[in-house]
């Protein structure tokens, strides 16, 4: 397919990269043949906007977004990778091109009933809480993709999604924190970061992130990545320690590689210590907020130092544990049994 381009007395051609099946038979390629036809009037209509808006010298108030509705998402991402959460919303996507199925998917094939398929394969793919984060995400892209009229159905209609409590991450307990401590890791910063981590709880990315200026009065305070808002963490003497030798304000505390080599630094390391558990980055978090509830800090104050916004949020790292549940039993009032 192209475009014959006609303009003030010239002649030009533009070679799209869609291609048609002549004489199509099977259903899958007259579908196919529709959404190129589709994806060619779209690009046509912006060529014309572009071409009567020069001749007649008038801006264009807002750029047009593709009708693709991926390649749409990936553009939102890219422009708005300074206040999202990158890596969520890239992993979300790549997972709805998996279900897709094609890196192609135009906007008027997007209703209600495709993205609850969407819902429910993700429900048989995935397992904890991930299932939700991968549809808010994408829910997130649709309607970024309405506000720009490319997309038309009502976002008010309910999705369905089960509330799984399985698949929940690994966490380490003190002694195995104790146990990481004593054996030797490839990378000492990702050691120490780690386990900066467990003593903390921040994130992968505040702890990427984190500056010399941000420990202030043995405490970090910081605005986090993802909530963006404050958090105020105080430290004790083994996460002091950790620190290292202090340095200029605006160096980061920590000299990390990518993410990727983290994990592998970190798996092998787990590995070494005879760790038998499925240990991320983002478990360091965890078992900061597991270890403090199983040692009786309360809810709200395991929130506070989490830097979480409510509560509920909270919840997802009370583990009910041997010792807990033992604890509970004994605050029951004894019996006067004959």
């Amino acid at each position: 397919m192209y475009l014959d381009i006609h303009h003030c007395g010239q002649r030009r051609y533009e070679y799209l990269e869609l291609k048609v099946v002549n004489n199509a038979t099977k259903a899958e390629d007259k579908k196919h043949n529709k959404d190129v036809e589709f994806a060619v009037k779209h690009i046509a209509h912006q060529r014309e906007i572009e071409l009567l808006s020069n001749k007649h010298n008038v801006e264009i108030l807002q750029q047009n977004k593709p009708a693709d509705f991926i390649a749409f998402a990936q553009q939102y991402i890219e422009e708005n990778k300074e206040r999202i959460q990158v890596r969520s919303f890239r992993a979300s996507l790549k997972k709805f091109k998996m279900f897709v199925g094609k890196d192609i998917l135009y906007c008027h094939e997007i209703n209600e009933e495709f993205i609850q398929k969407f819902a429910n394969y993700l429900d048989s793919q995935l397992t904890g809480l991930t299932p939700q984060t991968y549809l808010k995400k994408i829910r997130k892209l649709l309607k970024e993709a309405k506000k720009q009229r490319l997309i038309k159905f009502d976002f008010s209609v309910p999705l369905t999604i089960s509330q799984q409590t399985n698949g929940l991450k690994d966490v380490l307990t003190f002694a195995e924190l104790q146990l990481l401590i004593n054996t030797p890791c490839g990378n000492k910063q990702v050691k120490n970061a780690f386990l900066f981590a467990s003593l903390t709880g921040l994130r992968f990315c505040d702890v990427v992130a984190l500056k010399w200026k941000n420990v202030q009065d043995d405490r970090i305070m910081l605005i986090q990545q993802k909530t963006k808002q404050n958090v105020f963490v105080p430290l004790n003497g083994d996460a002091k320690r950790l620190l290292g030798e202090q340095k200029k304000s605006n160096d980061n505390v920590f000299t990390l590689p990518s993410h990727t080599g983290c994990l592998k630094d970190l798996r092998n390391w787990v590995k070494r210590a005879g760790i038998e558990k499925h240990i991320t980055f983002h478990c360091a978090r965890h078992s900061f907020g597991t270890n403090l509830i199983e040692h009786g800090v309360d809810l709200f104050a395991t929130s506070k130092l989490l830097g979480h916004t409510s509560v509920k949020h909270t919840l997802i790292y009370t583990r009910y544990s041997d010792k807990m549940g033992k604890e509970a039993i004994e605050k029951l009032p004894s019996l006067n049994l004959k």
